[in-house]
Parts: structure tokens; sequence; C-alpha cells
């Protein structure tokens, strides 16, 4: 009933204000299906190219005209966005939005098995604005899914080819081999590194140097700007976007930031090191991950319903107090800040700290020992 109510509360008017402000759908999604046009006419390099870019995406959303896009995702992206630029655009749109749906709610139940897991996704608000803006939060969860899922059957080789798809979002993919390290899952972790590096040979083999070259440029000179940008700080979720909000210059925040995440990957590395059970090790990379970049945005929160699925599907073996519970509801509804009260964002990163310190209360907590190692001691997979 609460789920319900929250939808027709939250949810329903942001699905109508979609509508009304010409929003629906593809907002982000069209910068995909661009940047696959480009790379199907042999030009993939010219997606780095803001005004080649934003040309394009014009003839697909003329309603955008004027406005500077920017691409800065890796050369190996392309291999999954020029298929889509086969399609008509409504096509391709339905394809992206719904299979990332699919793919995010399949390994989300895989972890905990019950349908009520799929109802309670399904009523954040996250998943208005990441469907109807194509955007990548439920691709990047469900590959962290995966990951975490194979990692619990011990099936090290799957778990390290579904790991190495985070890079295409390099930037949230950072703490991964270290955890892997730290955990002693080398396979995984020489498995990820492989298939990485398949990936990027694939890309080069289809796109050419050329593609990476405009890359690595691309990086430097338009990402970087966006960090310093207005536009990007009031909508990242991490402490650096807060700080800047808050008045800090770029250079002071990056700072703390670099000091904070410093120690959220010591404290980590540390705590994965220790024989705690894998699922909340699992539970701990997520909140970890995101809280270690300074380029971490709303949508990408949606990987915060991860550890709240692990937690609830070791409920039953562990102590869940008001406190994880409260934590809890705050990551499943986060994401309905952009669009009814975007004064909350310099704070969605204390949500995830808030995450963070649940898994760390619940793995030092005195019941740890006898947690299930995997998803099929308390599963029966």
């Amino acid at each position: 009933m609460g789920v319900l109510l929250y939808f027709v509360l939250s949810v329903l008017p942001s699905f109508v204000g979609h509508i009304q402000d010409h929003r629906f759908p593809s907002g982000d999604f069209v910068v995909f299906y661009s940047a696959g046009k480009l790379a199907l006419s042999g030009h993939a390099e010219k997606a780095y190219q803001p005004g080649a870019l934003s040309t394009e995406i014009t003839q697909h959303r003329p309603d955008v005209t004027g406005r500077q896009f920017l691409w800065s995702y890796p050369p190996n992206v392309f291999a999954l966005v020029a298929p889509l630029a086969w399609l008509p655009f409504p096509w391709a749109f339905l394809i992206w939005s719904v299979g990332s749906v699919v793919l995010f709610l399949y390994a989300a139940t895989r972890i905990h098995r019950h349908w009520f897991i799929a109802l309670l996704l399904l009523g954040s608000p996250s998943l208005i604005t990441v469907f109807f803006y194509g955007q990548t939060g439920f691709l990047l969860t469900a590959l962290l899914g995966f990951g975490i899922w194979f990692l619990a059957q011990n099936r090290s080789i799957l778990a390290g080819a579904s790991l190495a798809g985070l890079t295409f979002k390099p930037h949230l993919a950072l703490f991964v081999p270290l955890f892997l390290l730290a955990d002693k899952q080398f396979t995984a972790l020489v498995s990820m590194l492989l298939f990485s590096l398949l990936l990027m040979a694939v890309s080069l083999w289809c796109f050419g140097w050329a593609t990476m070259l405009a890359f690595t440029h691309g990086v430097y000179a338009q990402t970087m700007p966006m960090l310093f940008s207005r536009y990007a700080f009031d909508r990242m979720a991490s402490l650096y976007g807060s700080l800047c909000l808050w008045g800090l210059s770029g250079s002071t925040a990056l700072i703390v930031h670099a000091v904070f995440a410093g120690f959220i990957c010591v404290l980590s590395f540390y705590l994965c090191t220790r024989p705690f059970p894998r699922l909340l090790k699992c539970a701990l990379l997520i909140p970890a991950t995101v809280l270690i970049s300074p380029y971490v945005f709303t949508y990408d929160l949606v990987a915060l319903a991860l550890p709240c699925v692990i937690l609830l599907h070791l409920h039953n073996s562990m102590t869940v107090d008001r406190f994880d519970y409260a934590i809890m509801l705050l990551a499943w509804c986060i994401l309905c800040a952009p669009e009814f009260l975007p004064r909350v964002i310099p704070f969605a990163w204390m949500t995830t700290v808030g995450l963070y310190v649940t898994v760390v209360r619940k793995m030092i907590g005195d019941k740890c020992v006898s947690l299930p190692i995997s998803l099929s001691e308390n599963n029966g997979v």
C-alpha cells in the first residue's frame, strides 16, 4: 500500500510533468542514438566534437536546437549504440529503455528472488526519470548486479565479464579491481581485465585509432570544463558537487573530496580483506564506488538499489533496525529530488554515506559470522 501511495503522489506527477514540459521521451538517449549514427557513417570520432554531435542530434530532436551536447564515453560504447542506430529512433529508444529496465529487474531479483522486490523497484521515483530520459543508471546497476550474482555463485569468469562492462563509465569502476583484489577474487579480477582489453581491442578494430585519440582529447577538453560548470553541480550527487554548490572553489572542493574518497577507499579495502560474508562485501562495494568518484549524477544513484536488495535478502539472518530501514527508504526515493526538491541534491551524497554506514554496521555486528557466504546458502539457488 505504501508503494502504491508513493507512486500516486510522486511518480505519477513526475510522469505528467515530463509530458507537460515536452521532455517525453528520450532526453538523454538522443545523444547515444546520434553518436551511434555518426559511428555507422564511419565518423565515430565526430561524436567528440560538440558541434558535429549537436548537428546530428537536432535531426532527431529539433526542439533542442541551440543547445550544446557533449560525448565523453569511451570508444567501446559505440559497439552498444551503433546497432541501435540502425533502427528508427522510437524503436531504438524503446529497446534501450525497456531492455535496461528488464536487465536491472532481472539482476536484482536474482539476488533476492521475491516478487515484492520487482514491485518495490518499479515503484521507485527513479524509474520515471531514468526510463524516460534514456539514461544509463539501469544498465550500470544491471552490470553491477550480475557481477555480484556471479560472484555469489562462485562463477568468477562470468563475474569478471559483467564487471568489465562497467568500463563504459570507467570513473564508476575505479574501486572494483581493488575490491576483487581485497576479497582475493583473482580469477574474477583477471577476467575483468582481459574482457576490458577485449572490448577495447574490438572497439579499436571497428572504429579506428582516430576515435581513441578523439576520446582522450575529449576527456580533457570537454569533461573537465563540465565538472566546473553550474550545470554539472546542479545535478551531481557527490561530495565534490555539493561543496561547489555551497560556495567552495572547484580546486578546494576537489581536494576535500580526494581526501574523503581516499579514506573511503582505504577503509573499504581493509573491510573487504576481512573474513566477512561476501554478500555484505558486495553490498559495501556499491556505496563505496559511488562515494569515491566526484563525477556522479543523480541517475547513477539507481545503483543504491542493490545494497538495499542485499540487506533485504539477509534480513532473516541478521538484525535490521529502524535506522537501516530509514536509510534504505531514503535510498529508494532520493531520485525524486531533481523533480520536486532540487535543494535536496546537495545532500544526496549523505544518503549514500548513510547506506555505507549501514552496511559497515552489519559487517561488524555480532551475528555477522553466522551469515551465509553466497546466495545459494540463503536462497536455495
